[in-house]
């Protein structure tokens, strides 16, 4: 199977800087632009992609329909490639969240979630590492094309590469509709390529 994970492009709640899943208002006038650009750069790239996936989120769905206008080809949604699920902060300022809620610990907290009803970091790694398995098992040999979030991104890494996740010296940040290609048969992933956003030169 080849997986290309798209990220979104540059959406509402980053320039806005409120926590978004199921209250995303989508793209910036700006992403709209760069969703464009890699819808275009996919149907040359992936014309031979036998499955497009994206997540209900808006800023992934409205990236995946312009591709899918581009592949004529029907989107499926799977929310298990989203980022860790906020729970009760959903739609609150960053800033609210903190005078509320305080500083949230990632790395001293994995089995606490971001708010009430959210997900925890252990179950966000437990989530993606079991849709990475599902979409090895049921789309072996084809190529699948997902919109997705950059957190999803960065963790099919640091399951894939058996990354602790306890150092704060580096990072993975994947820019707006990036493009990440990974390879995988038999078990064994392989890395084709990363962060790739040469359409928006």
């Amino acid at each position: 199977m080849r997986l290309i994970l798209l990220r979104h492009g540059e959406s509402k709640h980053s320039i806005e800087k409120f926590i978004a899943y199921s209250t995303c208002k989508g793209l910036t006038e700006r992403g709209t632009q760069q969703a464009e650009r890699l819808a275009q750069r996919v149907k040359t790239e992936f014309a031979d992609c036998d499955v497009l996936l994206s997540t209900s989120v808006k800023r992934a769905h409205e990236t995946a329909v312009m591709i899918a206008d581009q592949l004529g080809k029907p989107i499926q949604i799977d929310d298990d490639l989203t980022e860790q699920r906020p729970g009760d902060a959903d739609g609150m300022l960053w800033t609210e969240y903190r005078d509320q809620y305080g500083v949230f610990d990632l790395i001293a907290n994995p089995d606490t979630p971001l708010s009430p009803n959210g997900e925890t970091w252990n179950q966000h790694l437990q989530r993606v590492r079991e849709a990475l398995h599902t979409l090895e098992q049921n789309y072996a040999g084809q190529t699948v094309v997902a919109a997705t979030h950059a957190g999803f991104i960065v963790v099919s890494f640091l399951l894939i590469f058996d990354a602790p996740f306890g150092g704060r010296r580096g990072c993975l940040n994947p820019d707006y509709t990036s493009i990440t290609e990974w390879q995988v048969s038999g078990g064994v992933w392989q890395l084709n390529r990363y962060n790739d956003t040469t359409h928006l030169r």
